[in-house]
């Protein structure tokens, strides 16, 4: 369904997008649910994880990984049929998404909210062995 990707992408089927969002979603809601469990009344917490700009941008963690392992399949390293069979399941979920999951859970508020960027890109043609 996936077919030539190990994770979502730009170029994954929507109906595969759906289904990492609402895997995600699932997820995360109990995640919440159960850190609540254990905070005491009037506890704070901060989350930190990867996320996303909901942009193409091609150098995004996705597609780095992505195109590594596809250069390792037209190395011949791996087999085209085993990239098809693995996925990372990992759901980049934008802050938007994450919000409206954290209010529609209820048990938090946000009280503040902040992003920053980290530039996945690398230099695709320079050689290994020479970064000694």
């Amino acid at each position: 369904l996936n077919k030539g990707n190990i994770c979502i992408t730009k170029t994954s089927p929507p109906e595969v997008q759906k289904a990492y969002y609402i895997q995600f979603k699932r997820d995360f809601t109990l995640f919440l649910r159960s850190r609540a469990r254990e905070i005491m009344p009037g506890g704070c917490m901060v989350f930190t994880f990867l996320g996303s700009t909901k942009s193409t941008d091609p150098n995004s963690i996705h597609e780095v990984l992505g195109s590594t392992v596809y250069d390792m399949v037209l190395e011949g390293i791996i087999k085209e049929e085993e990239l098809d069979e693995f996925n990372i399941l990992l759901y980049l979920a934008g802050v938007e998404e994450v919000k409206q999951l954290i209010e529609a859970e209820g048990s938090f508020v946000v009280n503040k909210l902040e992003t920053f960027t980290i530039d996945w890109s690398v230099d695709t043609t320079q050689n290994l062995s020479s970064r000694a």
